[in-house]
């Protein structure tokens, strides 16, 4: 429970800063930048959900290790994207 909460402060915190410094940047500077930071900001949507539906469970609950192994797929995928298109 303790590491998954430390997780979500974590990507809280990650997504507060690319969405106040990176993304007003990359929309500006990068061809079709506005389109992939609609895209991003979507998926930041989908991670949110993913935690939240961890923090309203206990770990013992199944919905907790459902919303772990959601929570993993949408980090390698968004990741992924950033990383490797962006």
């Amino acid at each position: 429970r303790s590491l998954a909460d430390s997780v979500i402060a974590e990507v809280t915190r990650h997504s507060v800063a690319e969405e106040l410094f990176v993304y007003p940047v990359y929309e500006r500077e990068v061809p079709d930048g506005g389109d992939e930071v609609e895209h991003d900001k979507e998926e930041h949507q989908e991670i949110v959900l993913a935690m939240k539906q961890m923090e309203d469970a206990e770990a013992s609950d199944p919905r907790f290790m459902e919303g772990v192994a959601r929570l993993r797929e949408l980090l390698i995928e968004h990741a992924g994207s950033e990383e490797g298109e962006q």
